[in-house]
Formats: C-alpha cells, structure tokens, sequence
C-alpha cells in the first residue's frame, strides 16, 4: 500500500503493513486425508468427510489468518475516525479526522484507488480553526491528487499505467517491521463467532520506526512515544471488522492522546467513485507526484546525518526611484559529533559578517569582536537548520503548475503571493499589496535535490500627498546543497560549493 498524505495515512499505513507482516509464516500441523477405496465397478463418486480447519491457537496464527484473508480480497472499503490533541511550542492543537478508502485491485486495466481525508484543526490561543481536505486517487489510467484548505485549491492529474502508480508511490517499509516484536498479544473468540486480538508492549526502537512510517515524530506530537496499542476485530470469516490504535505518551499536564478507529465493509463489493475524476478539473502534470516530491527533497536533507549547504537572500525594495538592497549569505554545515548535534555557520550579510556555532548545548555567536553565548536544546538547533534548509518557506500545496525545463531543470509556478500574507510588508512602508508572483526553480540530480531558488516579485501601492505610487519588492532566496556528503573529523560536512 501506497504512502498517504496527511494524517489519514497513519491508519492506512498502519493497516496494511499488519495486512503484510502475516508473510511470517506461523507453522500449523498439516492435514491429510486417505482417499476412500472404490471399486472399479462403482459410477458414483465416494463419498468423503469434510476436513474441517483447526481453529488459531496463538495470536500469531489468528494475525496469519486474518492476513490471509485479507490479501485474498478482490475489493474493500474502510472508513476511518481520528481524535488528536497534542502540545506544539506551548499550544495546545486539537484534530479530527474522517476518511475513507477504497481499492479495487482487478487487473491492470481496471485498478482502481480512491482515499480521501478531512481534517480540521483547532488551536484556540491563536484563534486557528482550519478544515482541510486531501485526496488521492487511481482511475482510468491516471492518477489524482487534490489539496484544498479554504484559501488553497490545487488539484493535478497525471497520466499512468498502474504500475507507475504503485511503485512511484512512495512504498511503506512498514511491512518489513515485525509488528509481533512486542511484550504482550492476547487474542480470543467471542461468543458472536467474531474474533479480538491485541498487541502491546513496544520497545522504543521498534515505536520509533512505527511512528516514522505512520508520518509521526517525537517533535511533531511534542513528548516521547511510550508505547502502542493495537487492537484488532475479525469476523468469523477473519475479515477485519474493526481496527484500533491508540500511541501511549507519558502522563502529564501536556500528554498529547492520538487514537485512530477504522472500520471494514464491502469485502469485494465495492464501487468506485469517479463523479469527482474529471481530468477538466485538474491541471495535468508530467508527474502529479512532483510537487510533493520537493518537500520530500527538502526534509531528507533536514533528517540526514551530516550536510551542507549555502542559503543566499537577496532583498529589493524600490520607492519613488529610490532603491534600496540588502543580502544575507550563509554557509552552513551540520552533523552529529560524539552523539552530539552541532552546526557551524558563517553568516555573510550587507551590515556585517558573524559566525554562529552550536555544539554540546551551547549556541556561540560571535560579531564585531563580542561573543553571545546561550544554551539551547538539540531541537531547538535541528529546527533553526531545518528554518534555513527550507529557507524560502517552499509548501507543496502552494503549487499551481509544474514546467520541465530540462533534465532535472523544473519551474514551479506557485498561487498568487496573497494567500501568504505578503500584506505586512507593504503595511509597514504605509502602502498596501496589489499584486506578486512566487516561481520556484529546482534542479534535482537522482532524485536528490541540488539547488532551490525561490523568486518573489511582489507590487504595492502608496499614497503621498493624493498621488499614488508603485512600491516594487523583489526576492531572491537561493539554496545550494551539498548531495554528496563526507563526513569531517567532527561527524559533519564541509561546505564545498
């Protein structure tokens, strides 16, 4: 099963990589049967006892059947409920979740694929109460994703073979975790004939790996992850009726809660939905996949373990004739010495250079002779890299059409600049936005990103004494990474652009 965005992923991940884990083969006593003697003279057949199928014995081979049964399935669809709360930076966020998948699988000619997810999110100390919608689907030979979130509408199609689609994906390595590799399962036959089976007990390795594929991080849900429980309902016919998660943290006054319910119907009855699969509402793209792609780009930098890079800024404001220009280059390397996060960056700008350092917790700045010393935790450090890794604030959702310019030469045509709120910059010179542009410009080498630069070119309007004039704001953000990556004395990279 394919990688999904957004949280409804986790469920789907999750599901299916249990659906795989039962490739572990549970060994069962094999059951032979004597054929009945007949005469050669009889001409009805002999009549022979049914071999009846010993029942599980152990929570593994229930989970081996089950799995059986689903990968055995020609069509199914679930439907998926998800309550979250978790502490990001003081603020308390509060998600719900409803999705649904559908897969018919048939043959190559007819597969098909449909998921969708509505998310809202509510942060109450910022006044944030947001509804999002993504959805991802396989039809007629083409793939389909769209985006949608009250001020963004993106919606792109690509045509495919199922193959492509499968495999470009973005495969879960779920499958190769050993769910099983836990303190305690349990499983029991309920007197409705159905069937429950439980597993808990994690170590944090293996929690880790989980919550990483699922598209959870310690940072993102804000406190350790002690544990998970999975709690799983079969019918007779070990068909998943029921499937419940719930991630342990720490108790606290802050303990975030993540529980996911989905529920199982149609077993290879389901029908596809196409009314919203119409290609003349898409724009088509080479690969509908490539917007995406780039923040996948991005955030492997951010999670390697050494790297370097060059982000340069380049600002230009122009008022009345009068221009007014301002850059800032950082050359930065980062990497992990001794078991512990560090970062070297020489900070070149148009008031004047400085070095910023980060080793053992302690922040060392150093400019104009004087030295500024600070103790930071290691995340506070990765996210400050992270900030200047994704410098220009790339969001793949902001996309709105994708040009191959060469071999690994792409444009990225962004919405109109208004949806990020540029109106601040114009508020403080006493003007106002009127109109921008924001184009990315990406070179990839397999499938390793080299150099990102972002263009903003943005046009306000001020009035000075009853006659109003254009105010010009131009942006230059150009990243330059390091792909190849040799690691220094100290665990890290030296820049060698």
């Amino acid at each position: 099963m394919k990688k999904l965005s957004f949280l409804l992923s986790v469920v789907l991940l999750l599901t299916f990589a249990l659906a795989s884990c039962g490739e572990t083969s549970v060994e069962t006593t094999p059951v032979t049967t004597t054929p009945v003697e007949t005469t050669p003279l009889e001409t009805t057949p002999a009549e022979t006892t049914p071999v009846v199928e010993p029942e599980p014995d152990s929570a593994a081979a229930l989970w081996a059947k089950i799995d059986e049964t689903m990968s055995a399935m020609e069509s199914c669809e679930m439907n998926t409920n998800a309550d979250m709360v978790i502490y990001i930076n003081g603020y308390k966020m509060v998600s719900k979740v409803t999705g649904v998948v559908i897969e018919i699988c048939g043959n190559a000619d007819s597969y098909y694929y449909y998921q969708n997810a509505v998310s809202s999110v509510q942060v109450e100390e910022l006044m944030m109460d947001q509804t999002v919608s993504v959805m991802e689907a396989y039809y007629d030979g083409k793939m389909f994703t769209s985006y949608s979130d009250g001020n963004v509408n993106q919606k792109f199609y690509s045509v495919m073979s199922a193959d492509d689609f499968a495999s470009g994906g973005e495969e879960s390595s779920l499958a190769t975790l050993d769910f099983n590799n836990c303190t305690t399962s349990s499983f029991k036959k309920n007197e409705d004939g159905t069937w429950t089976l439980n597993y808990s007990g994690y170590t944090g390795k293996t929690i880790n790996a989980i919550a990483q594929e699922l598209g959870f991080t310690q940072e993102m849900v804000g406190a350790n992850i002690d544990d998970m429980e999975i709690t799983i309902v079969a019918d007779g016919d070990y068909r998943i009726k029921e499937m419940q998660y719930v991630f342990v943290f720490p108790t606290g006054t802050t303990t975030p809660t993540i529980r996911v319910t989905s529920t199982y119907t149609k077993y290879n009855e389901a029908t596809p939905v196409t009314d919203v699969l119409n290609t003349a509402d898409y724009v088509e793209l080479e690969d509908a996949r490539f917007p995406e792609k780039i923040a996948t780009m991005l955030t492997d930098i951010s999670e390697a373990e050494a790297g370097a890079f060059v982000l340069d800024i380049t600002q230009n404001v122009t008022i009345l004739d009068s221009t007014t220009s301002w850059y800032e280059k950082d050359t930065v390397s980062f990497g992990v010495n001794n078991g512990s996060y560090f970062y070297n960056i020489l900070v070149a700008t148009s008031e004047g250079d400085m070095t910023i350092d980060f080793k053992n917790g302690l922040e060392t700045i150093v400019v104009d002779g004087e030295t500024y010393t600070e103790y930071i935790t290691a995340a506070v450090a990765k996210e400050y890299i992270n900030s200047l890794i994704n410098g220009s604030g790339y969001d793949a959702t902001l996309v709105k059409n994708v040009t191959k310019m060469s071999d690994g030469v792409y444009v990225l045509e962004c919405m109109d600049p208004s949806v990020l709120d540029y109106g601040y910059v114009f508020e403080g010179m006493g003007g106002e936005y009127a109109s921008g542009t924001q184009t990315y410009a990406v070179t990839v080498k397999e499938d390793k990103l080299e150099r990102m630069e972002c263009s903003i070119d943005l046009l306000g309007h001020i009035t000075v004494d009853g006659t109003t004039y254009d105010i010009v704001y131009e942006i230059a953000i150009v990243n330059i990474f390091q792909t190849e990556v040799t690691p220094n004395e100290n665990g890290g990279s030296d820049p060698t652009i």
